[in-house]
């Protein structure tokens, strides 16, 4: 690859909810270039998906201890004999015909900790019910899931307790991502003229603006937002 197309971070790649989800739950633990050599090593190809089992795997080369969360099978869920034409030597194949447990059931069953979640076709992250997708800032509820794993040593939660200072907005005019970012930046205006001059918390700011962790995140790497006790 050309220095002119070197990708330099994780979000430059496709396919690259794994990486996404395992960036989020490190909280700046490990660069991208330790998570993209965790996930190399466990046969991730560039633009690629991975198995449940390869993703997680990495994820437990970088350190974190996780522990399998048993999906149970739903009511209606069955095991089916049948012939298969296309078997070795005509022999009877043994097939699950699974019922839907979805993410919505997950958070259900699982309302605190921290998770790896795998559903069909893509990855994320739960911490204490809710999700945590920067990929899918309106992650269906409704998808199966088909595997998940329990972070024992997760991070600390992003900065509780501390104060969102906007420093600088960017983006385009037009752009979404600006707009919330312009959205967050005046309530956060208005309630420090309201308050003496004192930044609102950083939860304060994620639940009455649109705004999200991954925006956050995203600016306090490149000095675009601060947070101060």
């Amino acid at each position: 690859m050309t220095e002119k197309f070197k990708r330099t971070s994780i979000e430059s790649y496709h396919n690259n909810c794994t990486l996404v989800a395992v960036k989020l739950m490190a909280q700046g633990r490990h660069t991208d270039e330790e998570i993209l050599t965790a996930f190399r090593a466990n046969g991730y190809k560039d633009d690629d998906g991975m198995s449940h089992y390869k993703w997680t795997k990495a994820a437990a080369d970088l350190g974190f201890e996780l522990e399998t969360v048993k999906i149970p099978r739903p009511k209606g869920s069955k095991y089916i004999t049948y012939d298969n034409d296309y078997a070795w030597w005509g022999e009877v194949t043994r097939r699950v015909d699974h019922g839907k447990y979805t993410l919505a059931q997950f958070i259900k069953d699982n309302p605190q900790g921290d998770f790896f979640i795998s559903v069909v076709g893509h990855a994320l992250c739960v911490r204490d019910g809710r999700v945590m997708d920067p990929n899918c800032r309106s992650s269906s509820l409704s998808r199966r899931v088909t595997g998940a794993k329990r972070v024992l040593n997760a991070p600390a939660r992003l900065a509780d307790g501390r104060r969102l200072e906007i420093l600088v907005l960017k983006g385009k005019w037009d752009s979404a991502a600006r707009a919330r970012r312009a959205a967050a930046w005046q309530w956060c205006e208005n309630y420090k003229a309201t308050h003496g001059g004192q930044a609102p918390l950083l939860e304060d700011v994620l639940e009455n603006t649109p705004l999200t962790k991954a925006d956050v995140n995203w600016d306090l790497k490149r000095g675009r937002m601060e947070l101060v006790n």
